[in-house]
């Protein structure tokens, strides 16, 4: 979004936030699932994410949170509704290794207004992953993707079909320090980093 604005000819000084701050009265840390399958969470607005009925996960189990399900669409068991909550309840319910980061209708591709939409905003469901200690999965052409590849916090792939050999073949090494960078973020978004980091840089450019 910075660099759009600054193509369009905005000319005034502008702070990155980076990602979205997160208060929550959650647990610390959500516990890893014992499941011999890899769990990941996706919680949303199910209505405009149809791409969850056109999946067929063999490696993992993708865990639904969230209103405007449609049971009668689904087409494998390894994906399952878990229910909608409110954001503090959620934090208690959630369960998974990852959390997902997706939209639209495809599992190749995030394509038309929600593919256009994701290259530019900062989805609120990253910073709820990431303030549970959950490490991400992401489009790699999401405009968050460059902060979670930096920050060591998750993946980014350009399909949900690479998911099943990307988790199957993924080492306990791997995966333990995307966890532990995504603890230490974690601390950074309970606690508004972001938030008072980008106001000391706005005071410091006045």
């Amino acid at each position: 979004m910075v660099d759009w604005l600054k193509k369009n000819n905005c000319n005034s000084e502008i702070i990155n936030l980076e990602i979205f701050d997160y208060y929550t009265e959650g647990p610390d840390v959500i516990e890893d699932s014992q499941n011999d399958k890899v769990m990941v969470c996706f919680a949303g607005n199910l209505i405009k994410s149809d791409f969850i009925y056109k999946l067929s996960p063999q490696d993992y189990t993708l865990n639904l949170y969230g209103s405007g399900f449609k049971k009668e669409k689904l087409n494998t068991e390894n994906v399952i509704y878990n229910g909608s909550y409110t954001p503090n309840d959620l934090v208690n319910e959630m369960k998974g290794k990852f959390g997902l980061v997706w939209d639209g209708t495809e599992v190749n591709n995030v394509s038309g207004i929600y593919g256009k939409y994701i290259q530019y905003n900062n989805p609120h469901k990253a910073s709820l992953y990431l303030a549970c200690g959950i490490p991400i999965i992401i489009w790699k052409n999401a405009a968050l993707s460059k902060f979670v590849e930096e920050s060591g916090v998750g993946i980014s792939i350009e399909s949900l079909d690479e998911l099943d050999s990307i988790l199957s073949t993924m080492t306990v090494n791997e995966y333990q320090k995307m966890k532990e960078n995504s603890l230490i973020i974690s601390k950074k978004l309970r606690n508004g980093y972001y938030t008072k980091k980008a106001f000391a840089a706005a005071e410091n450019s006045i």
